[in-house]
């Protein structure tokens, strides 16, 4: 079995073999095939693939960076688990508008709230990328088993058990971040480290890049609370400054693992890139999401079941309908039965029905608190410190049906612009928090913000009351 990553430059495999026990997988091999920069990329894959499997048919495990898909955060009303895949593919196809037969959409599902309605993330891996995979690993000989995201598979690394645990692999060029809680994904991160820099100021640069995430994904309390276990995967200096820039940051030992350290006789420089293609080949991993083979909704009956069904119904109805004629001519003490017949069918429509009749008030809740997100627009733009002292760089929006998180960039021209824009913005509706301001030195000096404000849902017409006026 192999697993496989790649980018522009090299790339990047581990071999293993399952042990006797299956419980584990011994690796082989491991290691990099720079790309031939005079071929195309198609070429280029394919090449390094041949010399990687030596021709033989192989397996292949590949993994992708967070970069390579789509995703998007969307509340889903009431559902069963049977109904949900159908749910989010009908939701998502109004957001990332692709075509019927698309087919990689996997997604990953939170509990269900109170009123049941859930959170979705939906991963989308467009055709358009699949396709060269799966042609590049044909003309090798080589089936895709599996296409997973990279930092999916540092899981394997990590203990299972309640609590926040998060897992870090680092490597010269790349870093990828898993955070898990209750053994449930919370978030991930693929980021390209730059290419200078010493190593203690590219670790404290990862580290600040991960209590960014932890900050915009996790809720309070969640968010400043300690994590039970702190993995880096890697070695040498990038590595270990990591550690340690992590260990100040959240007050838990970060613990330091080579992930090639069960390899016999096979030592790789900078083992941090090949951490997750380690994991990837464990047989204690089970990817939260396989492009390849996504959730789907139960197969549909076949036509033949479909006709039997509609014949005896159609029986059934007509032999109803004969009884019903003749008993009307029956004796009394038959139509009170009868009467009490149906008396027992209704009651156990009304029993039959119940849960989804629940069902349906509870997605009309759901409808009722959903945002008005063209008032929300108007309000803060309205709100907001005027162009001159303030400008807003950037905006994204994600959450559900009874609380929202809107995350902004951008620069003031002085810090007290920034805590302007907070107290015009706090109310009960508003909960806008910007943990600290950077100092922009140059020509266009100023001050550089992130701001994460939770929000709550109202009604137009409250809108229509703050402004004075009809809302567009």
């Amino acid at each position: 079995m192999f697993a496989i990553d790649w980018d522009h430059h090299e790339l990047r495999y581990v071999k293993a073999k399952p042990t006797r026990t299956g419980r584990s997988a011994q690796v082989v091999d491991a290691g990099r095939v720079a790309f031939d920069p005079n071929l195309t990329p198609r070429e280029q894959l394919q090449a390094a693939l041949k010399e990687v499997t030596a021709g033989a048919k192989a397996n292949v495990v590949v993994a992708l960076g967070v970069g390579s898909i789509e995703t998007a955060t969307i509340s889903v009303p009431p559902a069963s688990d049977a109904e949900l895949p159908t749910l989010v593919q009908n939701l998502c196809r109004q957001q990332m508008t692709f075509a019927e037969e698309e087919p990689a959409l996997d997604f990953l599902a939170d509990e269900p709230a109170d009123d049941g309605t859930r959170s979705v993330t939906a991963m989308l891996l467009r055709e358009e990328n699949l396709s060269p995979i799966r042609d590049a690993l044909e003309s090798c000989g080589a089936t895709a088993e599996k296409v997973l995201l990279r930092p999916h598979a540092l899981a394997a690394f990590l203990t299972k058990g309640s609590g926040l645990r998060i897992a870090v692999s680092v490597a010269r060029g790349l870093c990828d971040m898993l955070i898990v809680s209750e053994d449930r994904v919370v978030a991930v991160r693929s980021l390209r480290i730059p290419p200078d820099g010493s190593p203690e100021q590219l670790g404290r640069h990862c580290a600040g890049e991960l209590n960014r995430t932890m900050f915009a994904t996790l809720e309070e309390p969640a968010a400043d609370a300690a994590p039970l276990e702190l993995l880096v995967l890697g070695e040498g200096k990038l590595a270990t400054e990591l550690a340690t820039a992590l260990t100040a940051d959240f007050g838990t030992e970060a613990s330091l693992r080579d992930p090639l350290e069960n390899a016999k006789g096979i030592a790789v420089e900078d083992s941090g890139s090949l951490a997750a293609l380690v994991g990837a080949l464990s047989p204690q991993f089970a990817p939260p999401v396989d492009f390849l083979n996504p959730r789907r909704a139960p197969a549909q009956t076949s036509r033949a079941k479909l006709a039997l069904i509609a014949a005896t119904c159609l029986l059934a109805i007509v032999g109803v309908g004969s009884w019903y004629v003749w008993s009307q001519f029956a004796e009394l003490d038959q139509e009170n039965a009868r009467r009490e017949q149906q008396v027992r069918e209704l009651n156990k429509l009304v029993k039959d029905t119940q849960q989804k009749r629940a069902q349906a008030k509870a997605i009309e809740a759901w409808e009722a608190g959903r945002f008005s997100w063209l008032d929300e627009l108007r309000y803060l733009t309205e709100t907001m410190p005027p162009r001159s002292d303030m400008t807003i760089n950037r905006l994204s929006i994600s959450g559900g049906s009874r609380t929202a998180t809107v995350s902004f960039n951008g620069v003031a021209k002085q810090p007290d612009a920034v805590d302007q824009m907070e107290r015009a913005l706090r109310d009960v509706n508003h909960a806008p928090r910007t943990p600290g301001l950077r100092d922009r030195p140059g020509r266009q000096q100023g001050w550089s913000f992130q701001t994460t404000m939770k929000v709550r849902p109202r009604p137009p017409e409250e809108y229509r009351r703050t402004s004075g006026e009809a809302s567009p």
